[in-house]
C-alpha cells in the first residue's frame, strides 16, 4: 500500500487505517495515543498503536493496529547523489532553525513532516553556507517516521562553483535518431 507523505504523519495514519480496514474513520470519530515500537512477535509490523472511539460520534472502545513506519533512511534512496537539503533562511537573520531544514526537506520531496516528528537530539550546522552534513532523527511517537537520515544542508542560492562538485564531465555522444 503506498504512503501519501504530502500529509501529515497523523493523517497518513488515519488514511492507511481507512485503506486497509475499509473504514472512512474521522478525527471526531477516532483519538490516537502515542505509538510505540511493536514488541508482539504475532505481528509483523514495527509500530504499534492504540486507537480508541469517540462514544456518541459512531465508535466506542480500544483497539490496537499494527503498522510499519517509514523509516527516515530510506528517502536515501529516492534523493539524488549527493543528497543535498537547500534551505531559505530569514537574510535579515541569517540564522538556520530546524523548521528551515524541514521546510527544505520538505520541498525536496513533497512530504509533510513537521517539527513534533523531528527528535530534539539534533545539533544545528554551524558553517553551512557552503554545505554541511545534518542528522535529522525522528521522535519516537511520530506516527508515520522512524529511525534517521543524513543528508547536506547549504542554502538555497549557493556559489555555483560550490554547487558544481565534480568539474570534469563525460564528453558529449552523437547517437543515431531513433525513426
Amino acid at each position: 500500500m503506498a504512503y501519501d507523505i504530502s500529509m501529515t504523519s497523523k493523517d497518513q495514519v488515519l488514511e492507511l487505517l481507512n485503506q486497509s480496514a475499509g473504514l472512512s474513520l474521522t478525527w471526531e470519530q477516532i483519538e490516537f495515543d502515542v505509538p510505540a515500537i511493536n514488541t508482539n512477535p504475532a505481528y509483523d509490523r514495527n509500530t504499534e498503536l492504540v486507537i480508541t472511539g469517540i462514544p456518541d460520534f459512531g465508535y466506542k472502545g480500544t483497539a490496537s493496529i499494527y503498522y510499519n513506519r517509514i523509516d527516515l533512511a530510506e528517502f536515501v534512496n529516492i534523493a539524488r547523489n549527493p543528497f543535498v537539503v537547500q534551505v531559505d533562511v530569514d537574510p535579515d537573520t541569517g540564522t538556520l532553525t530546524l523548521q528551515d531544514i524541514l521546510d527544505g526537506f520538505n520541498n525536496y520531496f513533497g512530504s509533510a513532516l513537521a517539527l513534533e516528528d523531528i527528535a530534539d537530539s539534533y545539533v544545528l550546522p554551524t558553517n553551512w553556507a557552503d554545505g554541511e552534513s545534518f542528522t535529522m532523527e525522528a521522535n519516537a511517537w511520530s506516527y508515520a517516521y522512524r529511525g534517521n537520515v543524513s543528508f547536506i544542508v547549504r542554502p538555497l542560492d549557493v556559489d555555483i562553483d560550490v554547487a558544481v562538485e565534480n568539474k570534469l564531465l563525460d564528453g558529449l555522444v552523437l547517437t543515431e535518431p531513433t525513426p
